[in-house]
């Protein structure tokens, strides 16, 4: 595996202690794994001539997510296919909100789930990553800092009409979605 490799080089090298491989080892691995699907959505987007709602995104669903938490998948694969099924759901907003004629107060709704939910639930921890009161102290303001700005840009979009805004809201929602879930899964303590 790349992030054994990546360790061990470290460690070989001086930069590291050998008390501190399995930690950078860790480290790399999830790092790597989170490149993995950036870039597999990135050629998604570049076949399906959606790169820059792909970007979009993920601009927004890696910097929100970053803050506020949400559903984990406990297995790579999971993980991996979920993005792609929320991926083609936001790429695929636009088109839908076209079939179904989908007034922009529906927008605008989804807008105020979103804030409401990341306002009350974020951030939802990860039984398996727990956080510092300190640490959620901080995300929970960073986190509805970055979920109203992204509001307020998506509005601003709506308004001047310009079409990446579906992205934008449909991203949002799904991370509102996401907490949910998120809630719903740990609060059972399963582990799907």
């Amino acid at each position: 595996m790349l992030s054994n490799i990546i360790a061990f080089y470290l460690y070989k090298n001086n930069y590291i202690k050998e008390d501190e491989i399995k930690i950078y080892r860790y480290g790399f691995a999830i790092l790597l794994n989170s490149l993995n699907q950036i870039i597999v959505l990135i050629i998604f987007g570049f076949i399906f001539e959606q790169l820059l709602e792909t970007v979009v995104f993920l601009f927004v669903f890696i910097i929100t997510r970053r803050y506020v938490g949400g559903y984990h998948a406990s297995k790579k694969i999971t993980c991996i296919a979920l993005d792609i099924i929320l991926w083609m759901i936001s790429c695929g907003f636009r088109t839908s909100c076209k079939i179904l004629q989908i007034h922009n107060a529906v927008l605008f709704l989804m807008i105020f789930f979103s804030l409401m939910v990341i306002f009350i639930y974020a951030p939802l921890e990860n039984p398996h990553k727990r956080l510092s009161y300190r640490q959620i102290s901080k995300n929970k303001i960073y986190g509805r800092l970055t979920v109203l700005v992204f509001s307020i840009m998506d509005v601003i979009l709506i308004i001047a009409g310009l079409k990446i805004y579906y992205v934008f809201t449909c991203t949002l929602f799904l991370v509102g979605i996401l907490i949910l879930a998120g809630r719903r899964k740990y609060a059972k303590g399963t582990n799907v």
